[in-house]
């Protein structure tokens, strides 16, 4: 009877110090026993439980130790690698894959691991918690973080899947009003493609926003996300195949119709967010793809408003460059001068100063270059001062966002980079005056533009006075 009191002991205290540390433990591990079956409580079998984790290790490593998920120096990507995860993984489901039926990975573990309640497989709210870092209650470190990654990626993509939803919501007034204002020539159209693109680099975007995910490495987690879609450049693609609802982004979309297109595409877009989810969490293969750079062992903090804020921006800036571009217009930025240094000789510059935003009638400073929209086929722009107005006071955009944030830009966007930055994002073409000794020169026979052709009329961009400085 003694001989195996060490045993009934460890396990009974083990027990007790999970229900009384409030972790589900006990009673979901009960409710899944299988005859003959086993499970790891620490270094101790239990007879008649789950699958097994039964993966002693040897003695533990400071660095290790380090990523202790009660430790204050804990939930780092290089956790990941630390502490063996992908083979710790791969040994459990090579043990117990067979013992799950019909659940997939992530509910499989869930199941076997103290959190039998969860379902985080499905993009859905409030069904996939947070494991509990307190050691009141986990086997071991790779048993935690593969919890925690399983909760890690469902909070991401259900936070993501709906930051869209709330932003195409509001986006769709706002588009409706730029297209009014603008007035894009009739039956013209823009590339599905692109805004295909503008759509999945929102989700890269949440990198660059500080205020939306803070003190996380979001760039490995895009590293390990993009690695299943096959890079950055594809994701976008990949998400909108998976919808399979409509193939808009193969297509030339009528901008008299963008409001609605735009709708069905963010749609689509979320039923491949809703697709992809599960794959990864029920496929093992695809669940250590996306966790191979350690980017789901962080905590991943987000502010829904913030990403909602971001999305809403990028759809804006898109519409509105591109139906500005519609109307060939083009930004021309002029180098190392103030459009106010000349405005006593040339009736073009008609303000005494800028703005708290930078502008000048239609004339744009950022306290180094000037800025200003031009149209390539009709001489002087005057009329883009008041759509300049009326750009900035309805907020569709700030000046910072539209002059600056393409700047270098000689060809149309958008564009994923290598490291999931969308370049060239309002869509608009960005030209820079040939001569930086004149406010967009003015000299016969020398190129308006050092990165653009010269427009369909003589000096197009240009002041029409020599002004020498």
């Amino acid at each position: 009877m003694f001989a195996n009191f060490p045993t009934i002991l460890t396990t009974a205290l083990t027990l007790w110090v999970a229900v009384a540390g409030g972790a589900p433990a006990p009673a979901d591990i009960s409710k899944n026993k299988g005859t003959g079956d086993t499970i790891t409580v620490g270094t101790n079998i239990v007879q008649g439980a789950g699958p097994s984790n039964d993966h002693t290790s040897p003695p533990v490593t400071a660095a290790e130790a380090a990523c202790s998920p009660d430790a204050p120096t804990a939930f780092q990507p290089s956790c990941w690698a630390t502490l063996g995860m992908e083979d710790w993984i791969n040994n459990w489901w090579t043990e117990n894959n067979a013992k799950c039926g019909s659940l997939g990975f992530a509910q499989c573990f869930l199941q076997y691991n103290h959190y039998a309640g969860l379902t985080c497989d499905v993009i859905n709210t409030d069904t996939c918690g947070p494991p509990d870092s307190g050691k009141a209650w986990w086997d071991s470190p790779q048993q935690f973080y593969t919890l925690w990654a399983i909760y890690s990626i469902h909070q991401l993509f259900t936070q993501y899947y709906n930051a869209l939803g709330i932003a195409q919501g509001v986006a769709l007034g706002k588009v409706g009003e730029i297209v009014l204002t603008v007035v894009p020539p009739r039956d013209s159209t823009i590339d599905g493609k692109k805004v295909s693109i503008l759509l999945s680099a929102t989700f890269a975007l949440f990198a660059i926003v500080k205020e939306s995910i803070v003190g996380t490495d979001f760039k490995v987690i895009w590293i390990g996300i993009t690695a299943l879609t096959g890079g950055g450049a594809q994701f976008g693609n990949y998400l909108y195949d998976k919808g399979g609802q409509n193939n808009y982004h193969q297509e030339m979309l009528q901008m008299a119709n963008i409001q609605n297109t735009l709708s069905d595409m963010v749609i689509n877009y979320q039923a491949g967010l809703a697709k992809t989810i599960t794959e990864v969490q029920q496929d093992v293969g695809k669940f250590l793809t996306v966790c191979h750079t350690g980017g789901f062992t962080q905590r991943i903090t987000g502010s829904l408003p913030d990403q909602v804020k971001t999305i809403l921006d990028q759809l804006k800036l898109f519409i509105l460059g591109s139906t500005l571009s519609l109307n060939r217009a083009v930004i021309s930025k002029n180098p190392g001068i103030s459009a106010l240094d000349i405005s006593h000789l040339t009736p073009r510059v008609q303000c005494g100063g800028y703005d708290g935003s930078g502008l000048c009638d239609r004339w744009y400073y950022d306290g180094q270059s000037t800025y200003t929209i031009e149209n390539m086929d009709t001489p002087g722009g005057e009329h883009y001062a008041s759509l300049n107005q009326k750009i900035f006071a309805n907020g569709w955009v700030t000046t910072q966002s539209f002059y600056k944030s393409d700047d270098g830009c000689s060809t149309k966007g958008p564009y994923l980079d290598d490291n999931g930055n969308l370049q060239c994002a309002s869509g608009i073409v960005h030209c820079t005056a040939a001569n930086q000794k004149f406010l967009i020169g003015g000299n016969p026979g020398v190129p308006e533009f050092t990165d653009c052709p010269d427009s369909s009329y003589e000096w197009a961009a240009r002041l029409w006075v020599w002004v020498e400085l």
